[in-house]
């Protein structure tokens, strides 16, 4: 009997395993920098288990981007993938593509409840939608809609692409500070990796300025620490945004 692969590939990683009697099995994370496509670094992966090719019969993943149509390109990283291509290269007979943030939603009907954490006290609602969101690479985002019958929905969504919503000065301030940088300014380019080195910069070039300031006459404000501020400010803006995808979802 042939096995079952699966992956889940972001922007940076891309992490694979095999699918056994309801398990995952040989778990292992490969960097996307290193390959220049998902093919090559799933035979790596390959190579590390002692399979060879046509071991694997069929293939899912999840992958970070839009999917549809034979040809995939993923959205953080330089991969490209045509299923026809894929499942010719690595000998498989089928191959699955799932937006990553779908996985990751219809993933929280398997959460038992020892799992969960809570961050701002509430009364949950189990049959309104829910909302998912990561912050990575990119900002990843997700639905899921609960029928109420044992059957589920998730919707894929690139909502890391929409403005970034704005509720005080200090969001105010960072919001053109990467305007100024970049031009655009989504969610994604403040909630995400790179966006914490943005928040990072610009905190320290407040406190430098309110420091100086000192020198010369009292400053109008508190300096923010540099090495509490982007936290302060990150976490701020990313519950303003989970707030604001979860009223309009």
């Amino acid at each position: 009997m042939k096995l079952a692969l699966v992956g889940d590939i972001g922007g940076t990683n891309a992490r694979f395993a095999l699918w056994k009697d309801q398990q995952l099995e040989a778990i292992e994370v490969h960097a996307t920098a290193d390959y220049s496509c998902p093919e090559d670094a799933i035979k790596a992966y390959l190579r590390d288990q002692g399979l060879a090719l046509g071991a694997i019969g069929s293939v899912c993943l999840s992958v970070a981007g839009p999917v549809s149509g034979d040809e995939f390109r993923f959205t953080n990283n330089h991969w490209r993938l045509s299923r026809q291509a894929f499942c010719q290269a690595l000998q498989v007979d089928q191959l699955l593509l799932v937006n990553d943030f779908s996985a990751m939603a219809l993933g929280m009907t398997r959460l038992q409840p020892d799992e969960f954490r809570v961050v701002c006290e509430g009364v949950a609602e189990p049959l309104r939608p829910a909302v998912v969101i990561g912050p990575g690479t990119g900002l990843g985002v997700g639905t899921l809609l609960n029928f109420g019958d044992g059957r589920y929905m998730a919707l894929p969504g690139e909502g890391g692409h929409v403005d970034l919503p704005l509720s005080s000065a200090r969001e105010t301030q960072l919001w053109q500070h990467i305007h100024d940088e970049i031009g655009h300014v989504s969610a994604e380019t403040a909630l995400s990796g790179g966006g914490l080195p943005r928040c990072i910069g610009r905190s320290a070039r407040w406190t430098a300025m309110s420091r100086g300031s000192r020198l010369r006459r009292p400053s109008p404000r508190p300096a923010w620490p540099a090495t509490r501020s982007p936290g302060k400010c990150w976490s701020s803006s990313a519950a303003g945004w989970a707030g604001w995808r979860a009223t309009t979802c």
